[in-house]
């Protein structure tokens, strides 16, 4: 999702830091949170993971 709605090409890690940080977020009234992604996407490209999200892309 962080890829094809927000542009940001990131892997299985970023993703759960992601999700972590949006859950928090639920439960605070305010404030700033802050998220470190640790990995990029590139080497997801030739994953089923990624095929199932980009059925038109190559391999």
């Amino acid at each position: 999702k962080l890829a094809t709605s927000e542009g940001v090409f990131v892997g299985m890690s970023s993703g759960a830091a992601v999700a972590g940080a949006l859950h928090m977020a639920k439960k605070m009234d305010s404030g700033i949170i802050v998220v470190i992604l640790p990995d990029r996407g590139e080497r997801y490209l030739s994953t089923t993971l990624f095929r199932s999200v980009c059925g038109k892309c190559p391999p």
